[in-house]
C-alpha cells in the first residue's frame, strides 16, 4: 500500500505565514514619488524686462505690504537685496504639488542647480501681468517663483489668489529655498520655473 506524505496543520500555517511574508511589500522601501507634475504643456513667454519693475512697487499686481507681513516674513531681506538685471526675453513652465514636499525636494527634481531655474522681480511680474490665469486655480491657490537674492541665495516668492479679496490682485510672501516646511497638497500650491535654454 503507498504512504502519501501528510503535512501536519502547524507546518501549513507555517508555510502560509512564510508565503504572506514573503510577498508583502513593504511601502517605506517603496521609493517616493516625485513631488512635481508639470501641468502647463507649451513653454510660456515672459517679456524682455530691464530690471526696472520692484515686486513691491507692482501695485497693479499685489496688495501693499503691511508693517505685519514685513515684520514677520523674509521680506525684509528681500527688501534690502533685491535683485533686478536687464534680461532677454524667457519661457517658464508650471508645475503643481503632487504630494506634500519641502523646498528642496521640489527643486531636486527639477535641476541639480536651481540658480539655473531663478527670475528676477521683474520677470515675476511680468509673468503675472500676462499669465494671471495660472494663479487662480481656486481660494488659496499658492504659486511659488524662485529668485536669486543679490547675495547669491536662492529665495522663494510665494503669491497667494484669495477670490474674496480681489480678482485681480495678490498677496505675496517670501521664503528662502532653505526653510524646511513641509508644503501641504491639501490647498493648491504651484511652482513656476524657467525654462531651457539656462544661461
Amino acid at each position: 500500500m503507498r504512504v502519501v506524505p501528510t503535512i501536519q496543520r502547524q507546518s501549513v500555517l507555517y508555510l502560509l505565514r512564510r508565503r504572506s511574508q514573503t510577498f508583502t511589500v513593504n511601502k517605506e522601501a517603496l521609493p517616493l514619488a516625485d513631488p512635481l507634475l508639470r501641468i502647463s504643456t507649451a513653454k510660456l513667454d515672459i517679456s524682455a524686462c530691464d530690471g526696472s519693475t520692484k515686486l513691491q512697487e507692482a501695485e497693479d499686481a499685489f496688495f501693499p505690504k503691511t508693517k505685519f507681513d514685513i515684520m514677520h516674513g523674509d521680506i525684509k531681506e528681500l527688501l534690502n537685496e533685491p535683485h533686478n538685471v536687464p534680461t532677454n526675453p524667457a519661457h517658464a513652465y508650471v508645475y503643481e504639488l503632487q504630494r506634500d514636499a519641502t523646498f528642496a525636494e521640489m527643486f531636486k527634481q527639477l535641476h541639480r542647480n536651481p540658480r539655473k531655474l531663478c527670475f528676477t522681480e521683474h520677470q515675476i511680474v511680468d509673468f503675472i501681468r500676462l499669465h494671471k490665469n495660472w494663479l487662480i486655480a481656486n481660494d488659496h491657490c499658492t504659486t511659488f517663483f524662485p529668485f536669486a537674492f543679490a547675495n547669491g541665495k536662492v529665495g522663494i516668492v510665494a503669491v497667494i489668489f484669495d477670490a474674496d479679496a480681489s480678482m485681480t490682485h495678490f498677496a505675496f510672501y517670501s521664503y528662502g529655498i532653505w526653510n524646511m516646511r513641509q508644503w501641504s497638497v491639501n490647498f493648491t500650491r504651484r511652482l513656476v520655473v524657467k525654462a531651457p535654454p539656462y544661461k
